[in-house]
C-alpha cells in the first residue's frame, strides 16, 4: 500500500481540496477521493477546469539514496528532494547550517516535517561525504 497526496483545484474559483490517501496506485488513490463526501460537496459548485495532481508521499523506511540529488550548479552545489514534499536548497557545510536558501516545491505540513526532512538531507549529505572519503 502506496500513500497519495491528492490536490484538485478549481481554476477560476481559486479554491483547493487536499488529502492523503492509501491505495496501491494512482487510480485507486483518485476513485478513493471522489467517493469521499468532501470531494462531491466541493465539486457542487460550477467551475470551468479543474487540475489534478497527485504525488506520491515517501514511507518513513524511505531510502534516501533514491529521495535526495546532490548537484553543481554554478559554483554552488545542491540538494533537491525529490519525492513529497520536493525542495531544492544549497549546500553550505560549515556556514550558519549544512544547508541554506531552501525553496519548497510543495509546501510542508507541520515544523516537526520540516525538523525531519532536513535531518533526512544531512543523514545524505554525511553518507555521500563519507563514501568520498573512503
Amino acid at each position: 500500500m502506496k500513500t497519495y497526496r491528492i490536490t484538485i483545484k478549481l481554476l477560476g474559483k481559486e479554491k483547493e481540496v487536499q488529502s492523503n490517501v492509501e491505495a496501491e496506485n494512482t487510480q485507486q488513490a483518485l476513485n478513493k477521493v471522489f467517493d469521499a463526501s468532501p470531494f462531491k460537496d466541493f465539486f457542487e459548485e460550477d467551475y470551468d477546469k479543474v487540475e489534478i495532481s497527485i504525488l506520491q508521499i515517501a514511507t518513513e523506511k524511505e531510502d534516501v539514496t533514491k529521495t535526495f540529488h546532490f548537484y553543481e550548479q554554478g559554483n554552488k552545489f545542491m540538494i533537491e528532494r525529490i519525492v513529497f514534499p520536493r525542495f531544492i536548497g544549497e549546500v553550505t557545510i560549515g556556514k550558519q547550517s549544512d544547508i541554506e536558501n531552501v525553496e519548497w516545491i510543495d509546501e510542508p505540513t507541520s515544523a516537526l516535517e520540516v525538523a525531519t526532512l532536513m535531518r533526512k538531507a544531512g543523514d545524505f549529505l554525511n553518507n555521500l561525504f563519507n563514501k568520498k572519503r573512503e
